[in-house]
């Protein structure tokens, strides 16, 4: 039987699975999967996930007011964990990127218009909600502009 061998990752056939795509929580670690495939899948809706890695995969969230910092980890067999830690409630962009082909013809060991180049997933950029961690008292901040008056030994109610 011959063998078949997964082609280059191919960005537009490449998924990435988790809730964590469209949701999260500030404060806490979300992770989310790249699945890592090339453009030759069954029926054209994803590619054969590749069996090693070494393709390079980035992502990171946007929005107006700041910026979510995502750190890849290579799983050595065509999929990429993707770890970050939102600080700020929002919306948020999240892309994902990866390094693909975009060659156009191959002509036995002649390849024309071969480069590599980043370039957005399946889905991505993702549409990525964020809503408020818990409330650490610790963290938090009493802002007033006013006078505060105080009796010694009374809880003070604000």
């Amino acid at each position: 039987y011959p063998m078949i061998y997964p082609n280059k990752a191919f960005p537009p056939a490449s998924v990435a699975v988790g809730e964590s795509l469209r949701t999260a929580i500030a404060g806490l670690e979300h992770q989310f999967i790249v699945e890592a495939r090339d453009e030759y899948g069954e029926q054209g809706a994803v590619g054969n996930l590749l069996l090693e890695g070494g393709a390079a995969v980035s992502a990171h969230g946007l929005n107006q007011d700041d910026e979510i910092e995502v750190i890849v980890d290579d799983n050595l067999n065509g999929t990429y964990t993707a770890s970050y830690t939102p600080e700020k409630s929002g919306t948020y962009l999240l892309s994902v990127l990866l390094t693909g082909s975009s060659m156009l013809h191959d002509l036995g060991n002649f390849a024309f218009g071969k480069r590599l180049a980043l370039s957005h997933i399946k889905g991505s950029p993702f549409l990525l909600k964020v809503v408020p961690g818990a409330t650490d008292p610790g963290q938090s901040e009493l802002v007033f502009s006013g006078i505060l008056e105080q009796v010694t030994g009374r809880d003070l109610i604000i």
